[in-house]
């Protein structure tokens, strides 16, 4: 063995230049970046696949476990985006377009009926039909009110500015 051949097995220390290059002459070594050399047993090689395959599936088995849906309905966990409080807002952002228009003061309120600001609402801005249901006016007065209570709105179209509520 030369000096300038380094070992990459432990065979190879006993081994003749001659005779390492006639053993590994075409055998390309695909774990000798894990530290197994070319001399390795296939026992050897076996076992150390196995090893990091069953590392490899408990890493997997952590990531599942933690993404393991609850069964049931998902629950809202923020409550600005149900559908009253989408209701609400775009009201809100009509009111506050109205005032503006009329050059109201922006905590005064705005004398102005549910039904005229709702129309005034779906002809402005694209509500994607938030508004078509319920057709009971007194359910969607409801869902409105909610939308408000959640959204920070006073029934008077009074509240934080804008850009507070899109946060």
């Amino acid at each position: 063995m030369s000096d300038d051949h380094q070992p990459e097995g432990l065979l190879d220390i006993f081994l003749s230049d001659e005779e390492i290059a006639e053993k590994y002459r075409d055998k390309p070594d695909p774990l000798r970046g894990i530290g197994l050399g070319l001399g390795a047993s296939d026992r050897a090689r076996e076992l150390v696949l196995k090893g990091l395959e069953y590392e490899q599936l408990e890493i997997i088995s952590k990531v599942l476990e933690n993404q393991k849906r609850q069964p049931g309905r998902p629950s809202i966990n923020d409550k600005r985006f149900t559908k009253h409080s989408k209701r609400a807002f775009c009201l809100y952002a009509m009111a506050e377009r109205i005032k503006k228009e009329r050059g109201i003061a922006p905590d005064e309120g705005l004398e102005i009926t549910l039904r005229k600001l709702i129309e005034e609402t779906e002809k402005t801005f694209p509500t994607h039909g938030i508004f078509k249901k319920p057709k009971d006016f007194d359910k969607m007065r409801k869902s409105i009110k909610q939308g408000c209570k959640a959204l920070g709105i006073e029934d008077q179209w009074r509240g934080p500015p804008l850009s507070d509520l899109m946060k």
